[in-house]
């Protein structure tokens, strides 16, 4: 392109913006060098705003027509979404008020005008790419609540953070007046409200406050503070004055109870998320004449091949529980008639349906509901494990001094069964029920989750039908009894042979060789990561503190007790973090991180573990956890989705924790596992025999054989779990081999790590917030996408491959690899999440000569039962689209091969799925996330029923592979990208600024441009 004509094309660009006056997708296509050949430049501007997707506005000036993957877009959300809510108030702070408010109120004396003002304010961090504002509200305290409800003025205030406290001249009596609105949430709790706020954030991070005006006339209130998980900074208060007991400083910005750990001011921020994909509607898939139902009970037809139900295992004539299945997949409006019937939904089972509750005498009236397919009871026979019928059959056990505290109660009785008793809820009448349900049966409750779905008893044999019939009671599966260690892998049992030295002795892989192969010496050396600031959690029999790796990176220790043996302990400590100052080949992963450790054996509450996590996330600030001896037992038994992999899911869900979770040492079989082994949300960790080698073509699979039992991909990742040299426990410098999946966990986990620092560095274009990695650590999903989408993946192609998509998942960290492509990587955290019929299309641009684009998309899928026989709840699609039309379904053609093949159809059973191309065509390629179903509400911070995902793509350029400059115009806001061919080969980057006055207005181009 000639450069006159080039300026020219801006320049009427920009005019137009001014006399449009609200930013729409725009592509210009000017005259293509005739003397080059080359395609003309495309200019591309992407709407910031939250109902960017109207008809019309397509990328490339074009409508989705005749196009079922270019379906036409969304009407914007009609009600704003939850942007931040901080609302977890505790009875005794409302009861006692003080010490736990803020004061937060403008005083003004109707007598004599004078002014007393105290104001708080809130930390927040906006994520990409933005936040447009429609209300905000805090909570209060009011002594006068007659008066403060006629409260109708607050000063709003928003501050852009530069350090740890507001700038001196931030002043707070400068701030906006908005009119609010008062109204009672609950006994002693007012919320003030502001609405309409028209307020358009960036990405970064802001105080923001809501100041109530009050006077002699509306009385006077406080702000309340709460827990809260997700705040950034402290949050901080201003006074003119000296307010005794709450905030001191005499005009100062000061912090607000810096000394409460994770307590903050009450807030809620509503409005909605700015996208920079493009939001699609997505059309349903034809509805199928015949469905299945998939229950660990069987599969089956329910309407032409219903199974046969013994009479003892079948539901009461006026039983509550009924699964209702649809013709067409289940969305909105299938839930809105189904509440509209009287029924309350209670889980997911599929295909297409759900177990609900609901009175006997309005079922009739549900199977006239449009497009529902058949109603019937929720048997106790489908509630029931098959494995608690037979008789118990010898249980592998080791010598694990990790027992379950419920294992010291049990009585070994003829005719019983020790089972786990899942529930619909955790509220505590839905347990009381069930555990009187197993008390009138003649058993004993031997353990109650305080925060789980189950509780763990022993119940006579011939009356688990009668615990089954409790509508409380969503399954009840076998228990198979102790959190069991899992021994290093040996010889034998199909394992390779160990390798041999030169004078015949066995070979190891020394840590220090593990960090050359992976990764951690090359971003050492690149950006000086060794895990500084990251805080890693596990838990086990015990560690050897005194071990001379282990002496400058002291244990936190979470919980009460030790136990004597630091054998096990003391290796995985030494993988993650140990400093290799007594022999540097066993220097860790991550030698500047902190470790947070635990023995809960000694916690009663802490048996299921969501005591532990909760310390390790809200009170230590833990940023992953490796788990290398957690399971629940049942070693070389389990072949289903169990309670155990059920509470892993619930916990990444709750804390949002990436944890690497070890597979098993199983060494034959496929599908067979332990408890926890086949867990959606978790990073299931699986073994490779290194055979002496650091050559990948040397490897083999060891330990670890998926699929699930539902064709899910598993384990996710491996590493060695043979002949590793590290740190152990025989004495203060004591060193040898190491082996298991318990080895390999900790390898996963400590690259883990090193990811999380890279992110918290804002090394792969990301906007790093907050002051620690905890502050700024990605969403778990989005931490294992980046994790599997750089791992170097073995050949399971060719006539005799060693390995299989089911024995190495998705392949072998390599943080190398991850931090070569920081420069070509495109990544959402979790910024937008889907609901029913919804697709988000992201257009990125892939240069020549690109070796290979990667794409990965993960969620974390909401709980479902252990009755189902399938365990995706949720299904989101992944879809690439190339240059010139060929698309690639998600995982379609990786279960047999390293590349992904055209067409295809979409995966229905993970909630991982990739793309891998090899020689990408250059020119935009288009990503795709579309949601197939939305059965459950994963996504929290809206009332919609939604879910959220992580997306991770390499090979494509352009500021983090779909960011640009940000262009205002009149008021508006969008992002730029230009791409310009040129005959010479190189980068130019530049400014160019034309500024147009039109009745005042000022249009700013900024642009980026790529010459090559």
């Amino acid at each position: 392109m000639k450069p006159n004509l080039y300026r020219h094309t801006l320049t009427l660009l920009g005019a137009a913006l001014v006399l449009v006056g609200t930013l729409v997708t725009v592509v210009l296509v000017p005259l293509a060098d005739a003397t080059s050949g080359e395609q003309p430049a495309r200019v591309r501007l992407a709407m910031a705003s939250p109902d960017d997707a109207k008809d019309g506005n397509k990328p490339n000036g074009q409508k989705h027509a005749g196009d079922p993957l270019k379906a036409k877009d969304a009407a914007p959300l009609a009600q704003p979404e939850v942007l931040c809510e901080r609302v977890q108030f505790a009875e005794e702070v409302i009861a006692t008020g003080d010490p736990s408010i803020g004061y937060n109120c403008e005083l003004v004396s109707e007598k004599n005008k004078s002014t007393t003002r105290g104001y708080s304010l809130s930390s927040v961090t906006v994520p990409q790419a933005g936040w447009k504002v429609h209300s905000l509200a805090i909570y209060t305290i009011s002594y006068q609540p007659e008066k403060w409800l006629k409260l109708r003025r607050a000063r709003l205030n928003v501050f852009a953070k530069k350090g740890d406290l507001p700038a001196a001249d931030a002043d707070p009596q400068g701030g906006r007046e908005v009119e609010v609105t008062v109204r009672r949430i609950k006994e002693g709790v007012y919320e003030v409200r502001a609405s309409d706020l028209k307020l358009d954030l960036k990405p970064g991070e802001y105080w923001i406050g809501l100041t109530p005006i009050s006077s002699d006339t509306v009385g006077w209130g406080s702000h309340l503070l709460v827990h809260a998980r997700d705040a950034r900074f402290d949050d901080v208060g201003w006074s003119p004055g000296r307010e005794k007991g709450r905030m001191d400083g005499g005009g100062k910005w000061t912090p607000v109870f810096p000394d409460r750990v994770d307590q903050h001011l009450s807030v809620r921020i509503e409005g909605w998320y700015v996208r920079r994909g493009q939001l699609l509607d997505w059309p349903a898939e034809k509805a199928k004449d015949a469905k299945l139902l998939h229950l660990r009970f069987g599969t089956f037809d329910p309407v032409t091949d219903p199974p046969k139900v013994p009479k003892e295992l079948s539901a009461p004539a006026d039983g509550t529980l009924w699964i209702v299945q649809y013709r067409e997949t289940v969305d909105e409006k299938v839930r809105g008639r189904l509440t509209q019937a009287g029924a309350t939904l209670l889980r997911y089972l599929p295909d297409d349906a759900y177990v609900v509750r609901l009175a006997p005498d309005a079922a009739e009236a549900v199977r006239r509901l449009p497009g529902v397919r058949w109603v019937g009871p929720y048997h106790p026979a489908y509630r029931l494990d098959p494995n608690v019928f037979p008789e118990p059959e010898p249980i592998s056990q080791s010598s694990s001094i990790l027992t379950m505290r419920s294992q010291f109660r049990e009585r070994r009785r003829d005719g019983w069964r020790y089972v786990l008793v899942h529930l619909f809820g955790r509220d505590e009448a839905t347990k009381k029920a069930a555990a009187q349900a197993v008390r009138d049966g003649g058993g004993e409750v031997v353990f109650e989750s305080p925060k789980g779905y189950y509780l763990a008893a022993n119940v006579p044999l011939d009356k688990l039908a009668a615990v089954a019939k409790c509508d409380a009671v969503s399954a009840i599966e076998r228990r198979f009894g102790a959190f069991e260690h899992q021994p290093p892998g040996k010889g034998g049992n199909g394992l390779p042979v160990p390798a041999k030295g030169e004078k015949g002795e066995k070979v190891l892989i020394t840590l220090a060789q593990i960090r050359e192969l992976c990764g951690a010496d090359a971003v050492k050396k690149g950006g000086g990561y060794e895990g500084l600031g990251v805080r890693v959690a596990f838990w086990d029999w015990g560690v050897r503190e005194d071990h001379v790796d282990l002496l400058a990176r002291p244990l936190t220790v979470v919980g009460t007790g030790r136990s004597a043996s630091a054998i096990h302990g003391t290796e995985v400590a030494s993988i993650l973090c140990g400093e290799g100052r007594g022999d540097p080949r066993a220097r860790g992963l991550m030698p500047a991180g902190g470790l947070l450790f635990a023995v809960d054996n000694f916690n009663h509450v802490s048996e299921d573990r969501y005591g532990l996590v909760d310390r390790f996330v809200r009170d230590h600030r833990a940023v992953l956890l490796s788990s290398s001896s957690s399971n629940w037992g049942g070693w070389e038994n389990v072949k289903h989705y169990d309670g155990y992999a059920l509470l892993l899911d619930d916990l990444v869900l709750e804390y949002d924790l990436l944890m690497c979770e070890a597979i098993g040492n199983q060494t034959t079989g496929s599908g067979i596992g332990q408890c926890g082994s086949w867990s959606k949300n978790a990073l299931l960790v699986g073994g490779v025999h290194p055979r002496g080698s650091l050559r990948r073509e040397e490897h083999r699979p060891i330990l670890g054989r998926g699929p699930a039992a539902d064709g899910r991909v598993k384990p996710d990742l491996v590493h060695f779990a043979s002949d590793v040299f590290c740190a152990n426990a025989s004495s203060p410098k004591g060193y040898g081999e190491f082996g298991g999946t318990s080895c390999a966990t900790p390898l996963v986990a400590g690259h883990c790590g090193l990811m999380m620092e890279m992110w918290a560095d804002g090394a792969f274009g990301n906007l790093p917030l907050g002051r620690t990695v905890f502050d700024r650590k990605p969403h778990a999903a989005t931490a294992k996408a980046l994790m599997i989408n750089s791992a170097y993946r073995y050949p399971i192609d060719g006539e005799k491959p060693f390995f299989t998509r089911f024995n190495q998942g998705w392949g072998m960290p390599d943080v190398g690899r991850l931090y070569d492509s920081r420069k070509k990587l495109f990544v959402v955290d979790q910024e937008l999440a889907l609901r029913d019929r919804q697709g988000v299309e992201y257009r990125l641009h892939v240069p020549e000569n690109e070796p290979e684009l990667r794409a990965t998309m993960v969620y974390t899928d909401p709980l479902g039962t252990t009755a189902a026989a399938k365990a995706l709840v949720n299904d989101l699609d992944l879809i690439v689209i190339a240059p010139d039309g060929k698309r690639y379904f998600g995982n379609h053609g990786l279960l047999e091969g390293k590349v992904s093949r055209e067409g295809g159809a979409p995966d229905r059973i993970n909630n991982v799925e990739n793309v891998f191309l090899e020689k990408p065509a250059a020119g935009v390629w288009r990503v795709l996330v579309a949601a197939h179903r939305i059965a459950w509400d994963q996504h929290r911070g809206t009332t919609a029923w939604d879910q959220d995902f992580a997306l991770v793509v390499a090979g494509v350029v352009g500021s983090g592979g779909g960011d640009g400059v940000p262009l205002s115009v009149g008021g508006a806001t969008a992002v730029i990208r230009v791409s310009v061919r040129r005959r010479r080969a190189g980068w130019t980057r530049g400014r160019w600024r034309s500024s147009l006055d039109d009745d005042h207005q000022v249009a700013r181009l900024y642009l980026r441009a790529r010459l090559h």
